[in-house]
């Protein structure tokens, strides 16, 4: 089963939310231990990234995870509100990166 690991900014990002929020928040990525494929392949033009994805959490959130299966561990890059921008290739390099 993988490991769920955090970016710094995404953990505080979910410690910013509203308890319930960060909760359902949580209880989604529960999910990604059993299956660290769920969601949406996003489309980015970098190769590198073809493994992060997007997980809806309810209308109000996204989380932009990335599972790396040789080292069996699922990176939670973003939490964000579905109106802000999804993160370009760069952002999400230099996240990946950080």
């Amino acid at each position: 089963m993988p490991f769920i690991q955090w970016k710094n900014s995404a953990f505080d990002r979910l410690e910013s939310l509203p308890q319930k929020q960060a909760f359902d928040v949580l209880h989604h990525l529960l999910l990604l231990e059993r299956f660290p494929y769920l969601g949406a392949r996003l489309p980015f033009t970098h190769r590198e990234l073809e493994n992060c994805r997007q997980l809806n959490v309810g209308r109000s959130y996204r989380v932009i995870h990335e599972f790396e299966e040789s080292i069996d561990e699922v990176w939670i890059l973003f939490v964000q509100h579905v109106r802000e921008q999804r993160p370009g290739d760069e952002q999400v390099r230099r996240r990946r990166n950080d």
